[in-house]
């Protein structure tokens, strides 16, 4: 696959200032402040919201009774935020006792084979996820009333007030009419407890931002959408959680933060099937049991990537015999079946084109995971085929195969890309001569970067490069390469030093960041793309 890129402004003339100045103009960021410490009117009124009155009778019907309230979990970090701002908000207005959560095991979405809990009956309180409206039907037959706090599409059967439901099942979603579709399911959480906030006369909420800005990042929602970047940005400022404290350590909290330490911390856990340690970092108050979570969490991603690294090997002998072809797929042992997100991410920034891993199951169908690039809808072309299927985002999608038809698929897909030209355009903001990426710069670009995410992306630098040495960190993981100035090039996960030994020119984009190996500190790009010449 062709990788053009490009660079918005040449900047190797200009000083500190101007290179900053350049990069807001190109970014059309007129009101410097106004973006970067986004005012309170940012947030649209919570009346906006539509069942956000009924939501609160619900809890104060639940509060004046004194019944039963279960919170329910999804499994990645909007899930886990999402119920822990619940159940952390739920227990300053009601006893402690009254509440409790609960999050599946493995990959299960929502409340899918959810067996309705033993016990009395009371208010269930579903967190950043929607189901059809037969998933609930049981619980209100069985005496619970339903709430749902969610962002997802929703399902025609429960926008239309099913008749089995009733006033037993209330909704408050931003996927329902709401001015900002981009609010995740953790800011519909906090947005619902501001409510009670508001009707209460109390500030509960305000101690949740912190948790809702790594639920809006986490979940790659849009870093555009002015109440999005409001609530991000009030949650940096004021760290409360201190399972998010334990995570990120001495590292500043910000959105690579959320996405570079506590999100993968937190799909580890789900990945390898521990979710309810993922759900308590967030949710305990107990010191010492947010410690061990955490402990335990880093354990599991080591594990993980120790896994990846025991399957890498029959990984490439896959990849090298499809070297030339247009789509790879992959199959990994069923035992890892909940790994096939994360290394087809790993093949897909190495290879750059479309990449399927899949496991078998026992009657001989095929379930994995889908990630592209080079086309606009990788899902169409997988779709067309009726034993088939992918469902998701366009470039990132779960897939299934019928039994015994991955090979027709592989050879259709090769058949129906023969003739599409495979690129990836990447668009960096400047281009830079390497002693121009000071600690004065980084830090100023850092101010930007900060509030980073979806339609914003950080600021990123072309370097080109003449006199270099490339090698790797210990253990050979990571691509190391230092410039003749001192500014240290790294490439995650990528373990092809070997090959650019004799290298004599490398063009790569990258985010500038200051980080300490031991004692000495190093300019350094996180690279996003490198070529290297001979």
């Amino acid at each position: 696959m062709r990788v053009l890129y490009n660079y918005q402004i040449d900047g190797r003339q200009l000083g500190d200032n101007e290179i900053i100045k350049r990069i807001l103009e190109s970014r059309k960021i007129n009101d410097f402040d106004r973006f970067f410490r986004p005012p309170p009117e940012n947030l649209i009124p919570l009346s906006k919201l539509k069942n956000i009155d009924k939501a609160y009778d619900m809890i104060c019907e639940a509060k004046q009774l004194g019944y039963r309230v279960l919170i329910v979990a999804d499994n990645d970090v909007d899930g886990v935020t999402s119920s822990a701002i619940m159940y952390r908000y739920l227990r300053q207005i009601m006893p402690h006792r009254q509440i409790s959560y609960t999050i599946q095991s493995g990959k299960v979405h929502g409340i899918e084979n959810f067996d309705v809990p033993d016990g009395n009956a009371g208010l269930l309180i579903i967190v950043d996820s929607i189901n059809e409206e037969s998933d609930y039907t049981k619980f209100v037959r069985a005496g619970w009333r339903v709430l749902c706090l969610d962002h997802h599409m929703v399902p025609d059967s429960v926008l239309n007030d099913s008749e089995n439901l009733g006033d037993d099942f209330v909704l408050v979603s931003s996927a329902n009419d709401y001015p900002n579709p981009q609010l995740s399911g953790a800011g519909v959480c906090l947005k619902f407890c501001m409510y009670i906030d508001y009707n209460l006369l109390t500030y509960y909420a305000n101690d949740m931002y912190d948790l809702a800005a790594c639920g809006i990042v986490a979940d790659v929602s849009s870093m555009l959408s002015p109440e999005n970047r409001y609530i991000v940005s009030n949650g940096l400022n004021n760290v409360n959680n201190y399972g998010i404290k334990k995570i990120i350590g001495s590292y500043e909290f910000n959105t690579s933060a959320i996405a570079f330490s506590i999100a993968p911390l937190v799909n580890a856990c789900v990945r390898m099937e521990n979710n309810d340690i993922a759900a308590k970092i967030f949710a305990e108050d107990d010191v010492d049991v947010v410690d061990e979570c955490v402990k335990k969490g880093k354990k599991l991603k080591d594990e993980q990537v120790n896994i990846i690294s025991k399957l890498m090997p029959d990984i490439e002998r896959q990849i090298d015999e499809q070297q030339n072809d247009r789509t790879i797929i992959v199959e990994i042992d069923k035992q890892y079946k909940n790994l096939t997100g994360v290394i087809a991410n790993r093949i897909l920034g190495n290879m750059q084109r479309p990449v399927i891993v899949y496991h078998k199951s026992d009657d001989g169908s095929c379930a994995g995971s889908m990630r592209a690039v080079g086309v606009d809808d990788f899902t169409k072309y997988v779709n067309k085929y009726e034993y088939a299927s992918c469902k998701g985002h366009e470039l990132s999608a779960g897939f299934k195969c019928a039994p015994n038809k991955i090979t027709v698929l592989k050879a259709n897909l090769e058949q129906d890309l023969q003739d599409i030209e495979q690129t990836k355009t990447l668009m960096c903001d400047i281009l830079l001569n390497p002693n121009q990426i000071t600690a004065d710069l980084i830090r100023n670009i850092k101010i930007i970067n900060r509030v980073s995410g979806k339609d914003f992306e950080p600021v990123n630098i072309m370097v080109r490069s003449d006199n270099f040495v490339v090698s790797c960190f210990k253990g050979g993981q990571h691509l190391k390469v230092i410039d003749e100035t001192g500014v240290l090039y790294i490439k995650w996960n990528d373990d092809t030093y070997e090959k650019w030994d004799c290298a004599k020119h490398i063009v790569c984009v990258g985010t500038p960041d200051v980080a300490y190996y031991g004692k000495q500190k190093y300019i350094q790009l996180i690279l996003d793309y490198y070529e290297f010449s001979f």
